[in-house]
């Protein structure tokens, strides 16, 4: 079960940067690829511990 929210987690978290990623584009169109790599790729990595840390409970 464990390997299945993990997977889960992680294309929920893609899913989610990808779309910060997107948004930050439409929104700073002036902003070159690199930054727009930059906030897609950290978007990723905190979505996905902060779903870690949620999924864990209090």
């Amino acid at each position: 079960m464990g390997d299945v929210m993990g997977a889960v987690r992680a294309v929920l978290a893609l899913a989610l940067g990808l779309a910060v990623g997107y948004f930050w584009k439409m929104t700073r169109p002036a902003d070159d690829l690199l930054t727009v790599a930059g906030v897609t790729i950290v978007s990723i990595l905190i979505l996905f511990f902060l779903l870690k840390a949620i999924g864990k409970g209090s």
